[in-house]
């Protein structure tokens, strides 16, 4: 079963625009990591990727309970 994340959607659907700000999707809109990833590599951008990955880490060290599976789903 997959599930949907609407996260990823607005963010992949708002990185066509000229006003796109990715420091709100990287703070404020959850589950928009693996398109600011993708965002990332296009713009050729180390400096978010790095701080995506950071998030990520956070994320993954967490305890079981406490953590959001859909970061564990990110390689």
């Amino acid at each position: 079963m997959q599930f949907y994340q609407l996260g990823g959607f607005v963010t992949s659907q708002n990185m066509n625009r000229r006003n796109f700000n990715v420091g709100y999707h990287l703070t404020d809109v959850n589950f928009s990591e693996k398109a600011l990833l993708k965002y990332a590599a296009e713009k050729n951008d180390g400096k978010l990727k790095k701080n995506i990955l950071n998030k990520i880490k956070e994320e993954k060290s967490k305890t079981f309970l406490s953590k959001i599976l859909y970061y564990e789903t990110i390689q």
